[in-house]
């Protein structure tokens, strides 16, 4: 824990707490954005937040340099890619649709570069359904992949399905450590 830091940027002091909680590597600081002087100075963070009549001006900032993106514009294939060799964590999953159909981003937990729709076994189907935006936020570390990260993209909804998206049919962003 580190209190009366100066802001970047601001020369502005302030009480900041870094927290770090189990299963994340996030570093969470959490600022009052108050000058702090006198005995003031020599609080907790906690102290100040929670004590009567103190301003409850914080703002939280999250900072996750390890998170690395792949994007795909949907193309007319299976869009069959290994994003990653070896075990990583699925942390999100950002999807449009431009279909007058559903489509199915299936994730592999396999090392085979590239997966193939149909016979690569799917650890997690996710449907995009037509016209609509797809978020997905996986809780605490993510969705393991012990083997590698592999997608598939296709029409149908079963392991087996590996009918082709078209191409412009919409775009797909992985968040993964």
């Amino acid at each position: 824990m580190a209190d009366n830091v100066t802001l970047p940027g601001t020369g502005t002091l302030v009480a900041t707490d870094e927290i770090t909680y189990s299963g994340d590597t996030a570093e969470v600081q959490l600022f009052r954005l108050v000058h702090i002087s006198g005995a003031e100075g020599a609080k907790t963070l906690t102290e100040l937040v929670t004590a009567a009549g103190s301003p409850a001006a914080v703002a939280l900032t999250v900072h996750n340099p390890t998170t690395l993106y792949h994007a795909i514009m949907l193309a007319a294939t299976t869009n069959a890619v290994r994003i990653k060799s070896g075990a990583t964590a699925l942390k999100s999953i950002h999807a449009s649709s431009v279909r007058d159909s559903s489509y199915f981003i299936k994730i592999h937990d396999s090392n085979t570069n590239p997966p193939v729709a149909g016979s690569t076994a799917v650890a997690f189907p996710i449907q995009v359904q037509a016209g609509q935006p797809r978020d997905i936020v996986f809780a605490d570390g993510g969705l393991p992949l012990a083997s590698g990260f592999g997608v598939t993209i296709v029409t149908e909804l079963e392991d087996t399905g590996s009918t082709a998206v078209a191409a412009g049919d919409g775009s797909v962003v992985f968040g993964y450590v």
